[in-house]
């Protein structure tokens, strides 16, 4: 019986780690696109910093719609990249009014 009893001094709290994740560990695994976006993700983004402001929903679309296509995509990351957002929506309505013409 001696055995069992312990004094306070003896008795020492277990000291668990910490169950709880954290945030930015677990981000990556939610939504990867979130760490390293692709090419679309990219141009969405771009497209909603420069634009999302000062055009009407409609028009945001027609922007939107531009980089469905890879080559579109790429090309207006790159074009974003070294240029400002003027000669962006100047090529993206170019864009946009070739598509437009392309399906009639």
């Amino acid at each position: 019986m001696d055995t069992i009893c312990k004094s306070r001094e003896e008795i020492k709290p277990v000291v668990q780690s910490n169950p709880k994740p954290k945030v930015k560990d677990v981000h990556p695994i939610v939504n990867p696109t979130l760490s390293k976006p692709n090419a679309q993700a990219k141009a969405l983004q771009l497209i909603a910093f420069m634009f999302l402001k000062e055009l009407s929903t409609e028009k945001y679309i027609r922007f939107i719609n531009v980089v469905q296509g890879k080559a579109n995509t790429e090309f207006f990351v790159s074009l974003a990249a070294i240029t400002n957002a003027s000669v962006c929506k100047a090529w993206l309505r170019n864009r946009q009014s070739a598509n437009v013409n392309h399906n009639i």
